[in-house]
């Protein structure tokens, strides 16, 4: 995948963030330059829906995987890891993992987005979807965090080729 169609998904999902009101710059800005130590805890963490590996001791805050690795999925087990966090009177936040559309949803993001074929447009509209589906995700799980982190991962083989 070229730079630019990186930067345009990235961007997509920080603007869709935004408007929601949960990636706000300010939230950013005032955040504390202490070191404190936290964990971020996903699906890697998972047996079947049970939270599994969680820390043996009680962090200060966890960041939680909204999504199972990939846009458009949820973790199977995020309400077990929230409440093992809401029983250890940790903080929690949320991120998720962006991830390049399958060509299904980007035909679906073209149809939203009015695209008519335009690979920008319907990366745009899919990085809003995958965004507006991790926002779902946290407004169901009755999650409260002060912004919601982007996990840009890159990897050295994809699961798409130049075809799609």
């Amino acid at each position: 995948m070229r730079p630019a169609r990186i930067r345009a998904a990235v961007v997509s999902l920080l603007i869709a963030l935004s408007a929601f009101g949960v990636a706000d710059e300010s939230a950013a800005i005032a955040a504390q330059s202490t070191y404190t130590h936290g964990y971020d805890l996903s699906w890697p963490q998972c047996r079947g829906h049970a939270a599994h590996h969680m820390p043996g001791a009680r962090p200060r805050y966890v960041i939680l995987g909204l999504t199972h690795g990939t846009g458009h999925t949820s973790n199977p087990c995020l309400r077990s890891q929230l409440r093992w966090a809401r029983h250890h009177h940790t903080k929690t936040g949320g991120y998720i993992v962006a991830s390049y559309p399958s060509r299904f949803q980007m035909r679906a993001a073209g149809r939203i987005g009015h695209c008519h074929g335009r690979t920008l447009c319907q990366l745009r509209t899919d990085g809003s979807r995958q965004a507006l589906d991790g926002l779902r995700t946290l407004h169901r799980m009755h999650m409260r965090s002060p912004m919601v982190w982007l996990d840009v991962e890159f990897r050295s083989s994809h699961g798409w080729h130049r075809s799609n």
